[in-house]
């Protein structure tokens, strides 16, 4: 479990500023509200095919990171395989340190 990265899940879901569940992630990809999609490494194929479809056609940035219980506990709710994070800040942040992460 990556702390940084899930504290950075827990704060954005407390301040609202990030979404889970099929509904939402599509909504609000949709209207141009979503920054990065956050999908589980152990989530279903399906799922993951969805999630990542959803993030080709509205040119959202996605990674692939933590299991479904990480990521549900870091948000403080189930999520069905993903999280969308609609901080451009919160979600650059992540971004700059899964990257580092990926280098070292």
């Amino acid at each position: 479990m990556n702390d940084k990265v899930h504290s950075l899940l827990g704060f954005a879901q407390k301040a609202g500023k990030a979404v889970s569940g099929e509904e939402g992630l599509r909504w609000h990809a949709a209207n141009g509200r979503a920054f990065l999609l956050i999908l589980a490494e152990d989530a279903r194929p399906k799922r993951v095919r969805d999630v990542m479809m959803l993030g080709e056609q509205y040119h959202i940035k996605l990674i692939r990171f933590g299991t479904l219980e990480s990521l549900s506990q870091a948000v403080g709710r189930p999520v069905g395989a993903a999280v969308a994070l609609l901080d451009q800040g919160i979600a650059k942040a992540i971004l700059d340190y899964n990257d580092g992460r990926e280098k070292k």
